[in-house]
């Protein structure tokens, strides 16, 4: 009986096992049958030849399920895009980890229990090889699920066709990781439209204002191009830190590939995970035959760190973040351009994506753009005792009298430190409270009323996310943002002549990002009716990573940013400056605009991308012709690209001494006002009667003579050199421009 019983018993607990077994792994069937996006999958696909999986309009998309290479066919241009080069494996000059890296969709940087880091694990040798990759239908086309044995993480990845584009999708949530190993990196699609041997054309990148590279410029010498979307982190702890160039303000990646008289390629735009991304290119014979743009991604923060710095026992190493970046997404989309892949027709296509986004026109016929400076806050004197004193420098009767001598413009106007707290990072305020030095509430309203009759906007200065001063309910140690090591992030300024920290100097603090939202609403609920815009330039540009609880990723914080901006632009108008890509469906002035690329070497020309995507949008600009070395350049820039003017202007500049405002001493306005008038009237006679009109071509004809073609059919020329530059014609004198009207009218 005893024998019997305990028969039983083992065969109970068996069922039970079996049972619960059955249960799990009919719960993982189900799991792995809905794709990252939730779409159900359908069946597996096998086989070694590419087989067709969705089809719309003129893009047909088939994949080879025994690699997880990929193919778009545009049958309009006749063209094939591969996620891998067909003979990558055949290329004499790739080698080792570099050859598998072109038969791979994804690479990987992970790091192992003793945070040793690599960055060569492919998907062709760590998954494909050894049985890794599964390959399942799903509605529009595949999802492509790689498990990586030795390192035991499992990534699912979406490749559909949507509306007419490629969609690249990977959820930060499917990934799993099982062992000892952490994910912190992913390269995406390295290869997909790389440049063969056999092609002509270049890459379009979004470096400063726009950068052209050739598909076959024998360039390898210079290197890698790699830069940050966005730019690198502000917050850099390094004693010595070298930043040359431009930022990358777009997300984008553009292939043109030339076929005679015709041209078709593609744009990449990262729609989810930009700020977490970082641009790649590897120009034609680096290490292969192809040249190739891509983006790398962030999946876990990590960077170098020292101990004992600035000590000869000094030792540096790898600082990686417990967990992961919560709640992320890579979402890549990608537009293909049948007939017509030149820079000016993807600038055309991302301007329409901003109109579609939300963005209203608000670009102002012969806008001009002023930048006047009202007050600065140093240390004075008061019956012989030390304190911090409010110090006009425009006043804002001065500030009118500024206007008026413009009047025949449709300006922008910042003013900065027109506040109690002057025109320098200090404190975050959230209060309407108007520098008595200047004039108080009284002029300032005054200003308003003269602005508003000559149809100028104003915008009110407000710092929100940086400060200096501790401030009731915004104090460094308890609400500035953290770094990677926890500490409170201290942004310190670097001198030029040592690449070294000035620590000298009072550091600025970020504030965490949690309180970025609801500090912006403050401010701009203190802000009276009568003040029709606001500048919220901390907002629009350069997110960073708090590492407080709760934890934000730059891409996270850079959505804070973006919804503090819209909300902010459904009741005032937004100027920016310098800003960034998220920030752009929601403005009405941008300045500080690039008006070139980075000029690095491995670089061929320079295009006014940037401007191209935003006039007709907004009031764009760059830097101020005053504040810049070469104002007549600065000119020409924007009567080539169809931008405004900008001018900084101070009335007295006696007080800027012991500031870090002295870079204005150049700034007076009665030194300038002569000279500005006269170059707001030569680029008005050069761009009137354009503002509103469509750039429909952008030519650089040589090295320094640029033309641009408006759909009315004018032309206008731009000379930069010291000779003249005949075409046809047109005459261009040096330093000049010429406008030619359709019918071949010089003006």
């Amino acid at each position: 009986m005893k024998h019997n019983s305990m028969h039983r018993f083992f065969a109970i607990l068996t069922a039970v096992t079996v049972w619960i077994s059955g249960v799990g792994l009919t719960a993982l069937a189900e799991k792995e049958k809905t794709s990252p996006s939730g779409t159900r999958l359908g069946k597996q696909l096998g086989g070694k030849e590419f087989q067709v999986v969705a089809q719309t309009q003129n893009l047909t998309l088939s994949c080879n399920p025994s690699t997880g290479n990929f193919a778009v066919e545009d049958t309009v241009a006749q063209k094939t895009y591969y996620a891998n080069p067909l003979n990558a494996a055949e290329d004499e000059m790739a080698k080792g980890t570099y050859r598998t890296n072109m038969l791979s969709q994804l690479v990987l940087t992970a790091a192992d229990k003793e945070n040793h880091i690599d960055i060569s694990y492919s998907s062709y040798s760590y998954c494909v090889i050894e049985d890794g990759l599964s390959v399942y239908a799903m509605e529009n086309g595949i999802c492509l699920l790689y498990y990586f044995p030795a390192l035991k993480i499992t990534i699912p990845m979406e490749i559909t066709l949507q509306e007419g584009r490629l969609s690249v999708y990977i959820n930060y949530d499917a990934i799993e990781e099982k062992g000892d190993y952490k994910l912190l990196e992913l390269a995406v699609l390295p290869f997909f439209g790389c440049a063969t041997p056999e092609d002509d054309g270049y890459f379009l990148l979004p470096d400063g204002s726009g950068a052209l590279v050739d598909f076959h410029t024998a360039k390898s010498s210079y290197g890698q191009y790699a830069k940050d979307v966005y730019g690198a982190d502000e917050y850099s702890s390094s004693q010595f830190v070298v930043r040359n160039g431009e930022v990358l303000t777009m997300p984008v990646i553009g292939a043109c590939f030339k076929n005679g008289d015709r041209t078709s390629g593609f744009l990449t735009l990262v729609e989810e995970g930009a700020a977490n991304a970082r641009l790649i290119l590897d120009p034609y014979l680096l290490k292969s035959s192809y040249e190739n743009a891509y983006f790398n991604f962030i999946y876990r923060d990590h960077e170098k760190a020292t101990a004992l710095d600035r000590t000869y026992a000094e030792v540096s190493y790898e600082l990686l973040a417990v967990n992961r970046i919560e709640k992320g997404s890579i979402r890549l989309g990608v537009d293909f351009l049948s007939d017509g892949a030149e820079y000016t027709k993807m600038a055309n296509l991302l301007h329409e994506k901003l109109i579609r986004a939300g963005l209203k026109e608000n670009y102002r016929a012969n806008a001009l753009i002023l930048d006047i400076y009202n007050t600065v806050s140093k240390m004075g004197y008061t019956f012989g005792l030390p304190h911090k004193k409010s110090y006009c420098l425009t006043d804002f009767k001065t500030s009118a009298d500024i206007l008026k001598d413009f009047a025949g413009a449709s300006a922008e106007v910042r003013l900065l430190g027109w506040d109690k707290h002057g025109a320098l990072e200090n404190k975050i305020h959230t209060g309407f409270q108007p520098a008595s030095s200047a004039g108080g509430k009284k002029e300032l309203n005054n200003f308003l009323k003269t602005a508003g009759e000559q149809g100028a906007t104003v915008y009110l200065n407000e710092e929100i996310s940086r400060f200096q001063k501790n401030a009731i309910g915004y104090s460094s140690f308890f609400n500035g943002a953290k770094g990677i090591s926890e500490k409170t992030i201290r942004l310190l300024p670097y001198l030029r002549s040592t690449l070294a920290q000035k620590t000298t100097v009072s550091p600025t603090y970020l504030l965490q990002v949690e309180k970025l939202g609801i500090t912006a609403k403050k401010a701009l609920q203190s802000l009276p009716n009568n003040v029709p815009g606001v500048a919220l330039s901390s907002l629009t540009k350069a997110p960073y990573a708090d590492f407080r609880d709760p934890y934000f990723d730059k891409e996270a914080t850079a959505n804070e940013m973006g919804k503090a901006v819209q909300k902010a632009s459904k009741t005032k108008k937004i100027y920016a400056e310098a800003p960034n890509w998220f920030a752009f469906p929601y403005l009405s002035v941008a300045t500080e605009l690039p008006t070139q690329s980075s000029n690095y070497d491995l670089f061929d020309e320079s295009v006014p991308f940037i401007q191209l995507v935003l006039r007709g949008l907004m009031s764009i600009s760059s830097t101020s012709l005053n504040l810049c070395g070469e104002p007549r350049i600065n000119m020409l820039r924007a009567i080539e690209n169809g931008s405004s003017l900008k001018f900084s202007f101070v009335g007295e500049y006696k007080e800027l001494s012991a500031t870090s405002l002295n870079y204005l001493y150049g700034a007076t306005y009665a030194m300038w006002k002569n000279e500005a008038i006269a170059y707001y009237k030569e680029w008005k006679k050069a761009v009137d009667g354009l503002e509103t009109k469509a750039i429909t071509d952008h030519q650089n004809l040589a090295k320094d003579v640029s033309m641009t073609i408006y759909e009315n059919g004018e032309c206008v020329f731009v000379n930069y050199s010291d000779q003249p530059y005949v075409t046809g014609d047109v005459t261009v004198k040096p330093l000049g421009w010429t406008r030619v009207q359709k019918g071949g009218n010089e003006q």
